[in-house]
């Protein structure tokens, strides 16, 4: 009788301690994270430099949103246009080498690609990489654009 139940406990501390581990693994805060475009990798003075962005993460540590505003794409016309957009990646972020990261692109109706690298740094933190590469619609009709590869960095909000 006494060896089922340390079986038992035993058994009960071995599910509990995988239970643990899986949800610490995600340690990621769950909701918005809102934060700044902060320039052109490598660039800081091509003027680039500007933007919003934020993202959502949900409970199973999916990226549901993401949104970017006021960012700055250089077009094969010579001139410098203001963009913003939304995609809803649906990417979960995975863990490489002990770090937490995600990536995605996306795609316009004109075939413009948006690509997007994060890295999370600690529970509530991350950075990365945006660009966007391709045609896209502009007040002086379609044309060739990029963004550059663009710095961004948000922080969790609520």
């Amino acid at each position: 009788m006494k060896r089922r139940v340390l079986r038992a406990t035993a058994v009960v501390a071995v599910l509990a301690m995988l239970v643990g581990a899986a949800s610490a693994s995600a340690g990621i805060l769950v909701g918005q994270y809102p934060g700044r475009i902060t320039g052109v990798e490598g660039n800081g003075n091509l003027g680039f430099k500007g933007g919003n962005m934020k993202f959502k993460i949900n409970g199973a540590g999916r990226i549901t949103s993401f949104k970017f505003a006021k960012i700055r794409v250089a077009c094969t016309d010579g001139n410098v246009y203001r963009t913003s957009g939304h995609i809803s990646p649906g990417v979960r972020a995975f863990r490489h080498n002990g770090t937490r990261k995600f990536k995605f692109h996306g795609s316009n109706s004109y075939g413009g690609v948006l690509k997007v690298v994060g890295i999370f740094r600690g529970d509530n933190h991350a950075r990365g990489l945006l660009r966007f590469k391709g045609r896209m619609g502009t007040s002086g009709g379609v044309k060739d654009c990029t963004t550059f590869r663009q710095l961004w960095s948000a922080k969790h909000a609520r």
